[in-house]
Formats: C-alpha cells, sequence, structure tokens
C-alpha cells in the first residue's frame, strides 16, 4: 500500500471529536449523524463545519513540544480570523495518534483550505449540516 493510500484510509477511519463545551459529539468521514449535527445547531453552526489541526504536518510526527508551539501560533491565528471555534480531537480508534485542533463553523472553505496549507496539512474534515462529513485533500 502507497503512502497515500495509507493515509487516506486512516483519516477515513479516524475519529474526530469536537468539543461544544456541555458535550463531545463524535464525527466520521462518510457518516451522517443527525444528532450530531442538532448539537452542532444547538452550539452555534449554522451551514458547515472543518476540523483542522497544526499538529504533525504532512503526516510527521513532531515532539509534543513542538506540537504544543504549533497548537499556540493556531489559537492565535483562528482569533485573528475570529472564527467561531470549538476544541476538537482526531485519532484513531485504539488512541493512537491524538492530533488537537479545532472545529470551525461557518467559514469560508477557501480560507480554511489555506490555513490547512499554512500549517502543512495533508487533509481536513469538511462538513455541512445535514451531510455526510467528507475528507479534503490540500494537494
Amino acid at each position: 500500500m502507497s503512502r497515500d493510500a495509507a493515509l487516506a484510509a486512516a483519516y477515513a477511519n479516524a475519529r474526530y471529536e469536537i468539543d461544544l463545551g456541555t458535550q463531545r459529539i463524535v464525527r466520521r468521514i462518510g457518516r451522517r449523524d443527525a444528532g450530531a449535527d442538532a448539537a452542532l445547531r444547538t452550539a452555534g453552526c449554522r451551514r458547515h463545519w472543518f476540523i483542522v489541526t497544526p499538529c504533525n504536518p504532512d503526516s510527521r510526527r513532531l515532539t509534543d513540544a513542538d506540537n504544543a508551539a504549533r497548537l499556540a501560533r493556531f489559537a492565535a491565528d483562528l482569533a485573528a480570523h475570529r472564527w467561531d471555534t470549538r476544541p476538537s480531537l482526531g485519532r484513531a480508534d485504539d488512541g493512537c495518534w491524538p492530533e488537537a485542533g479545532a472545529c470551525v463553523f461557518d467559514a469560508e472553505p477557501p480560507a480554511v483550505l489555506a490555513l490547512a496549507r499554512a500549517y502543512g496539512q495533508a487533509a481536513f474534515v469538511q462538513g455541512r449540516l445535514g451531510a455526510a462529513p467528507t475528507l479534503v485533500w490540500t494537494r
């Protein structure tokens, strides 16, 4: 299996957790979830949402300290955009390879793509209320 195929499989099978404050929801690529959509809507999402991480660019593991520094810069970038965000965590079902990030509500897709590219990400998650989340490749 090629590296790209292995990455695609890993991303497609990952859990994408969103902390909405009062509850944590899990989204998965290709799976609709009306209950999660309702929770997102209650939390303030109106149309669509994105999960982006600054950690482990191009899916190459960095040290915890390097990822922490990237998360701090990422938080500042999100604040500068003035986007409505919630904390997120992407990880495999067995808990390995956790990546903290943010769920961004209702931003313009090209701006989110630019952010993911700026942090060297191979892909990010895009969701639309009422539809199954998809993976967006940055290349």
